[in-house]
């Protein structure tokens, strides 16, 4: 009886070590730029967890980054490969919500009765995200086209992360620095004359779309060569360096009607029928007679007129 009891307390433990689960969540939080960072650990010895097998998702959005660690985790044998980071880029997550993680992964058993099994595992978590208040991430200058024409300067400007939010807003009048070279001194908003600098003092900079804007002025006879935009300030620190992906300043040559050169067309080829009629045409032309083909036939002819005459003489005679 004790036998069996034994027995069916080990049996009774068989489950409970198949059922391990050796990763958990040990921090996941969600900033007001976008970006959400989860740290996993592994929590048990003798157990290891392949980075590559490593799934995760949050509200179906695939995390496609670097892992903080590049091989494995396990406990015990490196503190520094305990853990294992994933942080989204800013701006993936907009909304003042709670997200739903899930981290799919394969964990492999090193040691005992067990040792060399894998099994396939789900961990379900959740993040709580204030909304996106303000990211560098979304920000992006572009001066796509600047037009000198008859009734005044124009330019198409692809702006970017203008209005992020309530709190953290970047005025596209005042939080962007506007540099022009002209081919005449004009007055600018500042108060200036001179060939190059500011907006001049009368314009208008209208919102068309999402990030993008038309600005438009009429400064006379005077032309516009070169624009230039950049960012003055921003709401946050924006360091160039960790964001490359960002254009942070833009410049553009414009063009004027004068710029735009009309080529002449060329002639148009006469059509290859033409062309066919011709050398029809060309072949019906008789060819003349070669001189040498002349003098033998007028020697043939005077040959054949002499044998004519002796020939009757001839014959007169024997009458």
């Amino acid at each position: 009886m004790k036998k069996i009891t034994v027995l069916l307390g080990l049996l009774m433990l068989i489950p409970s070590v198949l059922a391990v689960d050796v990763l958990d969540v040990y921090t996941a939080e969600c900033n007001n730029k976008g970006s959400i960072e989860v740290k996993f650990y592994i929590t048990q010895e003798d157990y290891k967890v392949s980075i590559d097998s490593m799934n995760l998702k949050i509200n179906d959005v695939l995390f496609e980054g670097n892992w903080s660690n590049d091989r494995y985790l396990k406990k015990g044998e490196d503190s520094s490969k305990e853990n294992a980071i994933a942080i989204y880029p800013e701006g993936t997550f907009s909304k003042n919500q709670m997200y739903t993680g899930i981290l799919k992964y394969t964990q492999e058993s090193l040691e005992g009765a067990t040792k060399g099994n894998k099994e396939e595992k789900t961990l379900s978590f959740y993040v709580d995200c204030p909304g996106l208040q303000f990211t560098c991430e979304n920000l992006g200058l572009e001066v796509k086209s600047c037009v000198n024409t008859l009734n005044g300067f124009e330019a198409d400007l692809v702006m970017k992360g203008m209005e992020q939010s309530p709190a953290f807003n970047i005025d596209p009048k005042e939080d962007i620095k506007y540099y022009f070279k002209a081919e005449l001194p004009y007055e600018q908003v500042n108060g200036a004359n001179t060939k190059q600098g500011d907006l001049p003092k009368q314009y208008t900079l209208k919102r068309v779309s999402e990030g993008n804007y038309k600005l438009k002025f009429n400064i006379g006879t005077n032309k516009i060569n070169e624009m230039y935009i950049q960012y003055k300030d921003f709401p946050v620190p924006c360091p160039e360096s960790q964001y490359p992906a960002v254009r942070f300043y833009s410049h553009l040559a414009c063009t004027s009607p004068e710029n735009v050169v009309e080529t002449e067309q060329p002639a148009a080829e006469e059509p290859v029928a033409n062309e066919e009629v011709k050398e029809e045409t060309t072949t019906e032309t008789p060819e003349k007679k070669s001189p040498a083909l002349i003098w033998v036939i007028v020697i043939i002819l005077v040959a054949l007129m002499i044998f004519i005459y002796f020939k009757q003489k001839r014959f007169q005679h024997k009458i």
